[in-house]
């Protein structure tokens, strides 16, 4: 889960809604958004460590916060849909 200070300010309203969301649908949401920001230059991602559920990816924010996120089982084509989905909702707002 990515907690809400330590997003930019834009994105908290968008992180309040995923938190809604059950377990998995939540860390495939904000994880996919993280990727998001890091093609938006709003974050990027540091490091990826193996994990017990899967890779660990830290990814940081421009103020220095830094946010831990498993990578949930999803294909490659499962994430570009999600995140296009995202994208378009930064871009046209909930």
């Amino acid at each position: 889960m990515i907690n809400s200070d330590k997003v930019p300010p834009d994105f908290v309203r968008l992180t309040s809604l995923f938190d809604a969301q059950p377990g998995l649908t939540q860390a495939l949401l904000h994880y996919c958004l993280a990727l998001v920001l890091v093609e938006t230059g709003k974050t990027r991602l540091i490091n990826t460590t193996p994990g017990d559920l899967g890779p660990i990816c830290t990814f940081e924010t421009a103020s220095g916060e830094r946010i831990r996120l498993t990578k949930p089982p999803l294909s490659d084509e499962q994430e570009g849909e999600v995140k296009q989905l995202l994208r378009r909702i930064i871009t046209e707002g909930l």
